[in-house]
């Protein structure tokens, strides 16, 4: 519990920083830079060093977990979740706990609903708002910010 309530995740690195890639990264990348890593961080090639075999292990730890499929997903979805506790603790929860925590997730980048703001002036500009003919026109008014956060669940 005492892991839990000291963990500061700003001092720990993540297991891509470790490796020196990406989230983005496919397991071919993540195995080349295990590779170089490890030549220079090898206990064989660095005998009596301790620093060099935490290292070491470390990278190994990042490998492991971020080449098998099913690990780094979960490994992404503590990243993402944006919890202060440890992955080591959150990996021992049970996945009920994991999948109820949907709510502490990231919101994804991208609006849901494209803005249509500037379709509506260019219909405007291109096909005239004369409001004084016969005919009955339907106008959509451009969105105003707060609908717009509303839809994309900003709000």
């Amino acid at each position: 519990m005492d892991a839990i309530l000291q963990y500061d995740p700003r001092k720990e690195e993540t297991f891509y920083q470790v490796l020196g890639c990406n989230p983005l990264s496919t397991v071919e990348q993540i195995n080349t830079e295990y590779k170089i890593k490890a030549l220079k961080y090898h206990p064989d090639k660095n005998p009596d060093d301790m620093i060099a075999a935490q290292e070491f292990s470390k990278i190994q730890r990042a490998r492991d977990i971020l080449v098998n499929e099913e690990k780094r997903k979960e490994y992404d979805m503590w990243l993402s979740s944006g919890l202060h506790i440890p992955y080591e603790e959150w990996s021992r929860l049970k996945d009920s706990v994991k999948t109820s925590m949907h709510w502490s997730m990231k919101v994804k980048t991208d609006p849901m609903i494209e803005d249509t703001t500037k379709d509506v002036e260019e219909d405007d500009a291109k096909y005239g708002n004369n409001q004084a003919s016969s005919f009955a026109e339907w106008k959509r008014q451009p969105q105003s910010d707060i609908i717009n956060k509303f839809r994309n669940y900003d709000i």
